[in-house]
């Protein structure tokens, strides 16, 4: 919750057994609370991290062999292509198509910042 919240509505939000934490408004000035997020360890705010992730190219030749390759995923975590969920465990996605398309490829794992790509088959 960000400031201004009166305490009797925080206490009755945690008396339902959430955890609450204030957010000063000063530091929501030029963020949405879609930026942030609370540290589990420490209580601390921050700012939600980028996915520090490498797509090897943007287009592929549609053939069944040439493939984009995607490094640097959380593991594990989930991966929507053109809107089926693939879940990743080591971290790396190979895209191969043999049927010319443009594939979008969608990444929203809490509490990384969500990506998104298009890798093109022709």
């Amino acid at each position: 919750m960000h400031e201004p919240v009166d305490d009797s509505y925080v206490d009755r939000v945690r008396s339902f057994g959430f955890n609450v934490t204030r957010v000063p408004d000063a530091w929501m000035a030029d963020k949405t609370a879609a930026d942030i997020w609370v540290e589990p360890a420490t209580g601390e705010i921050a700012l939600r991290p980028a996915l520090q992730i490498h797509l090897s190219r943007t287009e592929i030749k549609a053939d069944g062999k040439r493939l984009a390759t995607i490094t640097g995923l959380p593991r594990p975590c989930d991966v929507l292509i053109e809107g089926a969920l693939q879940t990743i465990v080591d971290g790396r996605l190979d895209l191969v198509s043999d049927m010319p398309a443009d594939y979008e490829i969608r990444i929203d794992q809490w509490p990384y910042l969500p990506w998104s790509a298009t890798v093109s088959a022709r």
